[in-house]
């Protein structure tokens, strides 16, 4: 066997119960470097805002802070994690 560079990753999507943030922030992405990994949080963006009113809408408004009948915040309901990992891995020969 050899090694074989890859490019392993891994996938997570969180539930959040109290997370609010800035209409300017969704669709965001914000990435990091932890333990020789790239670290990868994704905010939801403004098109799945309550796309159909279901128990699982990534994004809800937050109705009681707007101006100009725009919502200052959007409560955040489900934020999607990513791990990257760049190293070499022992393959058996038939992959």
């Amino acid at each position: 066997m050899s090694a074989q560079p890859m490019h392993l990753q891994s996938w997570n999507r969180f539930v959040l119960q109290a997370f609010a943030v800035a209409p300017s922030l969704l669709g965001a992405t914000h990435t990091w470097q932890m333990d020789g990994a790239a670290i990868e949080l994704r905010l939801p963006s403004a098109e799945k805002i309550e796309r159909d009113s279901t128990v699982d809408d990534p994004v809800g408004r937050v109705s009681s802070w707007q101006v100009g009948g725009n919502p200052l915040e959007y409560n955040v309901y489900q934020v999607d994690v990513r791990v990257f990992v760049d190293e070499h891995v022992q393959l058996p020969p038939n992959c």
